[in-house]
């Protein structure tokens, strides 16, 4: 079976006559992670599909270089839906979205995970009653005091199909009494995503030396989640745990994002990021680029934890809980900020034999193939109204992804077990 990886875009030629949305299956984000992981489908669709940016980040121009990369300059549509709270921005978004699907009804809606852009797209598509598939259903943390989980649950209720990353996610939403029959399991475009983005071997080892790294003997951080940024004696306490677990062999290395240097500099904390090596802003390219080598990553983003797991690197997660529990055991573990110290010298201690051992480990979120079976339940959405809905390509076996080396892209021996 022939394949080509990136996905290549699906011959679905859009109608001269109908603008913007209308008749195309609008795709709603409105953060850098929506981006990244819908961009792979949107390129296998090609003009059958069209972007709304809802305005959840005020700037829409940072998603756009990452859909750029696959042949995407400017969103179809592009709303002015922040607010102060989440509260409002979803209302903003409800109305904004709303009233665009009224003036140019599309085919079908697609949304992804738990953002408030994700709520706000199942709500107005439910409301006009449009077809709405939801990406990464199923996904759940558990935790009733995290605003992303409540989204989850809303775009899980709405949709008429549910598209789930993992077979976990299969058996959560069954065990909720959803119909199985709107269950397809996809897998996570996280491979698509980090194969096409990830820098050539002479970008990776240019960076790496620029900053003075050896491979494979850093620790690579992000600390980017709300519940860490907002909370003055959790950012001040992983820093401060990140400043103790640096030595002279494996040095850390923090990816600070804007607004994490903004919370740093409202708490007050700058002289704590003076143990450690930071990198200001770093592009999506660069920080793939490090986390490629790194020894060890620590991250309050379930986004990096997908990314971890594809690149076969170990990862602490410095949050109370996760949606993607999947990582743990053979990736991943959770750790509260004043253990995080203690955390990394210990996953430190146990190189090189655990990168060894990660180096055979496939990632549970995806295998190469999550955005062509996306975009056939995107169409047969837009198509049929909801029915008939299975994917030709389904998901490996177990035995088929474990018996495969690591890699960004599968190989033939996942090839084989996949039905065409």
């Amino acid at each position: 079976m022939s394949r080509t990886t990136p996905c290549t875009p699906r011959p679905a030629p859009r109608p001269a006559n109908l603008p913007r949305l209308a008749g195309r299956i609008a795709f709603v984000l409105g953060t850098r992670t929506e981006a990244a992981r819908l961009a792979p489908v949107l390129h296998q669709l090609g003009d059958a599909a069209a972007v709304v940016h809802t305005g959840e980040h005020p700037d829409p121009l940072l998603a756009a270089d990452l859909l750029a990369e696959w042949g995407r300059t400017t969103p179809d549509v592009a709303l002015a839906a922040a607010g102060r709270n989440g509260g409002e921005r979803l209302g903003r978004m409800v109305t904004s979205l709303g009233g665009a699907f009224a003036e140019h009804r599309p085919a079908a809606v697609v949304v992804l995970g738990g953002s408030v852009s994700a709520a706000a797209g199942a709500l107005a598509a439910h409301g006009a009653g449009i077809p709405l598939v939801h990406v990464g259903a199923g996904a759940r943390s558990h935790d009733r005091g995290e605003a992303a989980e409540h989204r989850r649950v809303i775009a899980d209720r709405l949709a008429d199909v549910l598209c789930a990353v993992t077979p976990e996610n299969v058996t959560q939403l069954i065990d909720e009494d959803y119909d199985p029959d709107r269950i397809v399991l996809t897998g996570s475009t996280v491979v698509e995503s980090v194969t096409r983005r990830m820098p050539s071997p002479s970008r990776i080892a240019e960076l790496i030396d620029v900053l003075g790294l050896d491979r494979d003997r850093y620790v690579l951080a992000t600390l980017d989640d709300p519940r860490t940024t907002d909370d003055a004696e959790r950012l001040s306490m992983s820093l401060c745990s990140l400043g103790d677990a640096q030595d002279g062999g494996h040095p850390v290395v923090l990816a600070l994002r804007p607004g994490t240097r903004a919370a740093v500099v409202r708490h007050g904390l700058g002289p704590l990021l003076a143990r450690l090596r930071v990198l200001d802003a770093p592009d999506e390219q660069s920080f793939l680029a490090l986390a490629r080598h790194a020894a060890l990553l620590v991250t309050d983003s379930g986004a990096v934890q997908e990314v971890a797991t594809v690149l076969g690197r170990p990862h602490l997660v410095v949050r109370t809980s996760t949606e993607l529990p999947e990582s743990f055991g053979e990736f991943a573990e959770l750790t509260a900020p004043d253990e995080l110290a203690s955390a990394i010298r210990r996953h430190l201690a146990r190189l090189p034999e655990a990168l060894d051992r990660l180096a055979e480990v496939a990632s549970p979120f995806g295998d190469g193939l999550a955005c062509e079976r996306i975009a056939e339940v995107a169409l047969a959405a837009a198509s049929r109204g909801g029915e008939d809905l299975r994917p030709r390509r389904a998901l490996p076996s177990p035995e088929a992804l474990a018996a495969r080396r690591h890699g960004l892209v599968p190989d033939a021996v996942v090839d084989a077990h996949i039905s065409a």
